[in-house]
């Protein structure tokens, strides 16, 4: 019947398959979640993931403990603290959850990125430039030195943000910890994670500049001004180097004082480097244009038939060049710009022209002209070369004496200098009825005897000069032959006699006579002596006396004729050297240093006829100007400065250094042709005074007189005329277009010189000038100790502003305001800062560093003897007192060691364990980091133990029985009541058991559960403990994301804990379930009178449970007891109380996992149900 209902339905399942129906067949509805269980770390992020078959809908996270585990609309779970929670997704009417375990995790030590400056511990700054990006890289170490960054998820968030500019972001920080310097300003951001908290101070540094474009002249110069963010970093931080990427086309100075030197085909950039900060202005140079090119002084070298002319030799000669453009004088922008002015001369070796000066060569014909800016000015110069002197070539005797047989010849002479201008001479006779002349061809004829004096005057001019009355004469160069036609066959000799004469040769000096005496023989001579001279120019002689007058500097000659007899004297005339000199020119003002040279000449003052031989130019200060050997002076800058002309002798070969001539100028600065406000300030406070500043081009220039004032905002501020402004109040504005709020400005004006420029000064607030703290005498506190830093915001008068603070370690101070009261010793860096609102402008910090130190031990003390037997242990709990009376010292870390182990034992919590028989000491020495002071040693005490022989040998996993006897196999006939667990004297650390109590403790067979108490606020027993009489009842706390035991709960303490859980639920009439468990237990055994009360164990106690569960387990197995087993779907129910509560948190007990030896400091007492075993002591 069974087979054949089968094959029914199987058909009928067949038939339904290939036939169809009607009905349509439901799709079952599935819900998949990839994860049942996740175990999370404080501050990590998983994603879990779902999906959904047989139906359609969103899914909808949640968390039922959301302060445990967050999740978002995507399942990403983040675990926020230390606990449990279930995620719950729900798609298509079905859920599915995961359980989620949170545990928190402590590293030891926290380090930020390599390249921060680390000021304190904990406490980092940096600086970035605006633009750039930095990854922060939190590495985490544990106690071993050990990077943990597997188990740290480290948090970025932005706890300070002061901008440069109002209403801007200064950086930005993602999930994955890369900032991004979004504006100038300051920035705080805080790295938190695995229990460990560090804050880098970031500075975000910008550079703008007031232009990015500009277009100048060729030599025009431009200020370049860059501003640097933030405004009150130091001015080390702040210096800026200015460099032109073509100094070919654009050069910079280092003010910002770009200067153009030739046109560009592209805009050349100019770059103002601060540090790594750079910032670009691309400037484009065109040609400066004029309209005309005009020559002032042009009508001075006109002649009278309308030419321009200069002599040879003439002093050179300005053009006064100037320049126009639109109708008006360009000639300063000219010169300012340093605009190319082009000057030539067609023909350089007829004249010279060098900055609209020109110097006449040699005798001809130039074309001068002078371009600028493609405009030209030009005309045509005549240089004259004087005529100098005429000479006779033939004949070449001067007197010339003939018979007046002859009766005609030519004269032949040459016109000094060769090139001189005009060569041709006219001749002219002084006794024609003698012989007379051709006045142009210089044919001589002769008519009879005599004498005759032929004088060739030239048709060329010598220089003008200036004679002693003043007039400038212009007079043409002479010489005489001397003409003498004898009929005589003999003729008398003749020789010229007088002062001075010597051998033919006369020195005399200018402006001398001599008279001089024709010597004639024979003395029967009676005809005349006629006296004439060949050099006119140099000299004059009375032609019947005699008597000789010297002219002119030079050489010439005397001739006398008797009777045809000729006599000639050399007349050598010296010059007279000048006595007095004077410069001719006069500049009795200011002279600009823009007018870049001057010429000077000199003359002769004394005596009148002194002759000019020269003079040398001497300046006081080359720095201000300098002076050629021509007397152009070049000015170079600011100042006062004499030239000194120094006279030569008048043949120019010597310096007379006492004749001399001086004139000072005064050489005064360009003017100011464009200013600037260039204050480094660009923001003032209400109340505050400061003086702004201002720079002018050119750079060179003296600013006389500079005026502010203010142009617009004189509701906000007040400023006096000399640039000191003043803060009145301060206003907000909004801009309509970007929504942005910022300081209303104010608008200053400086003129300079007559020069304006504007600038804007925004009016802030009162600002905080820094924080004022309390701090504790010599920056020391004890642990746990309270302080208020009571911090003000300075100056104390102001207000509005509130203070923050931020710690490290992580969390040491969160409330500015508060008490500071740290937990643990070591060093702290507290750093207060001004909160940022609405009037904050310049955020101000305090910094401090206090050092925690703990309450050291001053003693430590153990029992100095101890008795056990062979194979029995004991604890030994060490005794402390610290160097504070009241206070238990901070850190009881320990180190024990026995002096012969194979005697006794000791572990690291103090344990002795009975090897064999014998004595051996224990000692006791402190041992942790904060036990004593660095320069102490540690504290120490001893034990003597003394071990005897076991009367009867007891083991773990041995059967205790109802009569007090104990075997290592069940005995036929007695009644088991537990399992031997431990050999340990429980009463050397619980003095609540009885005395006799001492050979080891017991595990009854059978186990309750139940919650710990029905009061969340039992944690308050072990203040009742405390104070009546017990020991300390806590054993856990939470640390580095595991619970962990305290001093406490290493000690067998379950009967002290059960005993004060007891008294304190009977007063407080609360009830507890494993006590009631227990004592529900206790009713079914009897116990023999040898030992302790049954009690719940200790977390101590429990350990001991689990140091050798397999043994205890096989006993409790044989004797019929109640195994530890665990739970197939939940590993939490494997946990089972125990009487130790959580020393910090006053709702939780502690619960122990046998099998693994997992703490659970956290379990809710109210709320928890959880196993429980009973011990006793023997």
């Amino acid at each position: 019947m069974k087979s054949f209902g089968r094959y029914i339905f199987s058909a009928f399942l067949a038939l339904s398959v290939f036939t169809g129906c009607d009905e349509e067949i439901v799709e079952p509805v599935l819900l998949e979640i990839d994860r049942t269980n996740m175990k999370m770390t404080v501050g990590q992020s998983q994603k879990l993931n779902a999906s959904l078959k047989g139906a359609e809908g969103d899914f909808v996270w949640e968390s039922d403990t959301p302060d445990v585990a967050a999740v978002d609309a995507e399942g990403l779970v983040v675990a926020l603290a230390a606990g449990k929670a279930n995620v719950i997704v729900t798609a298509g009417g079905v859920s599915k959850t995961c359980a989620v375990e949170v545990i928190d995790f402590t590293a030891a030590k926290l380090e930020l990125n390599s390249d921060f400056t680390k000021e304190s511990a904990g406490n980092y700054s940096h600086l970035i430039l605006k633009g750039e990006s930095l990854k922060l890289e939190p590495k985490f170490y544990n106690s071993d030195g050990e990077k943990v960054n597997e188990m740290a998820y480290p948090k970025y968030a932005i706890t300070i943000s002061n901008p440069s500019k109002q209403g801007e972001t200064v950086v930005s920080v993602n999930e994955d910890g890369v900032v991004e310097a979004l504006n100038p300003g300051y920035a705080t951001v805080r790295i938190s994670g695995a229990g460990l908290e560090a804050f880098v101070a970031l500075t975000v540094k910008s550079m703008e500049l007031a232009s990015a474009e500009m277009t100048m002249f060729v030599n025009q110069s431009n200020f370049l001004v860059a501003t640097i963010y933030p405004e009150d970093l130091p001015e080390s931080q702040k210096l800026v180097e200015w460099v032109s990427y073509s100094p070919d086309y654009v050069k910079v100075n280092n003010k910002g004082v770009a200067t153009a030197l030739k046109p560009t085909t592209e805009p050349v950039i100019v770059a103002a480097q601060c540090g790594d900060l750079t910032a670009e202005c691309k400037i484009s140079v065109t040609e400066y244009t004029i309209d005309a090119v005009v020559l002032s002084a042009l009508d001075g070298l006109k002649a009278a038939d309308g030419t321009y002319q200069m002599l040879v030799g003439d002093n050179p000669y300005d053009l006064a060049v100037k320049f126009q453009k639109n109708g008006e004088d360009a000639t300063e922008m000219v010169k300012n710009l340093g605009v190319t002015v082009g000057y030539t001369s067609s023909k350089t070796e007829v004249a010279t022209i060098e900055n609209g000066i020109i110097s006449a060569k040699k005798a001809g014909t130039t074309d001068i002209a002078v371009n600028c800016a493609g405009k030209t000015a030009s005309f045509t110069l005549n240089v004259i070369q004087c005529v100098e002197s005429v000479q006779i070539i033939s004949p070449e005797a001067n007197p010339y004496v003939i018979g007046n047989d002859v009766q005609s010849f030519t004269i032949q002479y040459a016109v000094y200098p060769e090139n001189a201008s005009v060569k041709t001479a006219t001749f002219s006779s002084n006794a024609p009825e003698v012989a007379s002349v051709n006045a142009k061809t210089g044919v001589v004829t002769v008519h009879k005897p005599g004498d005759a004096q032929i004088t060739i005057t030239t048709d060329g001019m010598m220089r003008p000069y200036v004679n002693q009355s003043g007039v400038t004469v212009v007079e043409p160069a002479t010489v005489n032959l001397v003409l003498v036609v004898s009929d005589e066959a003999s003729k008398p000799s003749v020789e010229i006699s007088g002062e001075g004469v010597n051998d033919g040769t006369l020195i005399i000096k200018k402006g001398n006579q001599v008279q001089l005496k024709a010597n004639v023989t024979p003395e029967s001579y009676s005809g005349s002596v006629t006296w004439s001279t060949t050099t006119s120019n140099i000299l004059s002689v009375d032609a019947k006396t005699g008597l000789l007058t010297a002219l002119a500097r030079g050489t010439g000659k005397v001739v006398a004729v008797a009777g045809g007899a000729v006599a000639e004297l050399t007349v050598n005339v010296l010059g007279i050297d000048p006595t007095a000199i004077k410069i001719d020119q006069e500049f009795p003002g200011e002279i600009s240093v823009s007018e870049k040279q001057l010429l000077l000449t000199a003359s002769v003052t004394a005596p009148d006829n002194g002759d000019f031989g020269g003079v040398n130019w001497y300046t006081s200060n080359e720095a201000v100007a300098t002076v050629n050997s021509e007397g152009q002076v070049s000015l170079h800058k600011a100042g006062t400065v004499t030239i000194t002309a120094k006279a030569l002798t008048a043949d120019g070969t010597k310096e007379l250094s006492n004749v001399t001539a001086s004139i000072t100028l005064k050489l005064i600065a360009p003017e100011v042709s464009e200013v600037m406000v260039s204050t480094a300030k660009t923001m003032v406070e209400e109340g505050e005074s400061y003086q702004l500043t201002y720079q002018v081009i050119p750079s060179e220039a003296e600013p006389k007189n500079v005026m502010w004032t203010m142009e617009d905002g004189s509701d906000l501020a007040s400023i006096t005329s000399s640039g000191v402004i003043t803060g009145i109040k301060s206003e907000r504005v909004t801009d309509a277009v970007t929504n942005v709020s910022s300081w209303r400005t104010v608008t200053v004006k400086v003129t300079v010189d007559g020069v304006s420029a504007t600038g804007q000064i925004a009016i802030i607030p009162r600002q905080p000038s820094g924080i004022e703290l309390d701090v504790p005498q010599n920056n020391q506190l004890k642990v746990e100790q309270e302080w208020n830093f009571n911090p003000r915001v300075l100056p104390s008068d102001l207000s509005g502003f509130s203070i923050g603070v931020y710690s490290s370690p992580y969390g040491a101070m969160t409330n500015a305001y508060g008490a500071f009261a740290p937990e643990k010793p070591g060093s702290y860096e507290l750093t207060f800062y001004t909160e940022s609102n609405t009037n904050l402008v310049y955020q101000r910090q305090r910094s401090v560093s206090i050092s925690v130190l703990p309450y050291w031990v001053q003693s430590i003390s153990i029992p100095s003897t101890y008795e056990l037997e062979e194979g029995g242990s004991a604890i030994l709990v060490a005794e402390f007192t610290s160097d504070v009376a009241g206070k238990e010292p901070y850190d009881k870390t320990v180190k024990w060691t026995s002096m012969d182990e194979s005697v006794v034992k000791v572990d690291g919590n103090g344990k002795i364990t009975a090897v064999a028989p014998g004595t051996a000491e224990v000692k006791v020495a402190t041992n942790g980091t904060w036990s004593v002071p660095g320069d102490q040693l540690p504290k120490t005490a001893s034990c003597m133990v003394t071990v005897k022989g076991a009367e009867n040998v007891i083991s773990i996993g041995d059967y205790f029985y109802s009569d007090g006897t104990t075997s290592s196999s069940i005995v036929s006939g007695k009644t088991v009541v537990g399992i031997v667990i431990s050999r340990d004297n429980a009463r050397s650390t619980d003095v609540k058991l009885p005395e006799d109590c001492t050979h080891g403790l017991v595990l009854a067979l059978g186990q309750g559960e139940g919650n710990w108490s029905s009061s969340y606020d039992a944690g308050k027993v072990n203040n009742w403990a405390l104070a009546n009489g017990y020991q300390n009842t806590t054993g856990a706390y939470y640390s580095a994301g595991s619970y962990v035991t305290n001093d406490y709960g290493k000690r067998l303490l379950g009967y002290n804990n059960t005993s004060a859980l007891r008294g304190y639920l009977a007063q407080y009439g609360y009830t507890s379930g494993i006590i009631a468990a227990l004592d529900a237990y206790i009713a079914t055994v009897t116990l023999p009178a040898s030992v302790s009360p049954m009690y719940i164990p200790s977390i101590a106690e429990m350990q001991l449970i689990h140091n050798n569960l397999d043994v205890i387990n096989a006993a409790l197995e044989t004797a019929g007891g109640t195994q530890f087993a665990r739970d197939p779907y939940d590993n939490q129910k494997d946990f089972y109380w125990t009487t130790s509560e959580n020393e910090s948190s006053s709702g939780n007990a502690a619960a122990l996992d046998p099998f693994t030896g997992q703490l659970h400091g956290g379990v809710l007492k109210g709320s928890g149900i959880k196993k429980v075993r009973y011990i006793f002591a023997f």
